[in-house]
């Protein structure tokens, strides 16, 4: 168990580091779902603004 308490730990962490509060059950399916939506979106955002680089110019959508 301990373990796991330790996997959940720095998976929190790492969702505040994103700004995103974690779910105070991680058994609770309907929790974990609503945090994973909101982490996917920041993911998503975050490479939208990043860009992309073509035969060396930098596209951004901004």
């Amino acid at each position: 168990m301990s373990v796991q308490h330790k996997q959940d730990s720095i998976r929190n962490m790492r969702l505040e580091r994103m700004g995103i509060q974690p779910p105070a059950d991680w058994n609770d399916v309907a929790q974990v779902r609503a945090v994973k939506k909101q982490e996917i979106g920041a993911a998503c955002s975050a490479a939208i603004y990043a860009g992309i680089e073509v035969d060396g110019s930098q596209y951004m959508r901004t």
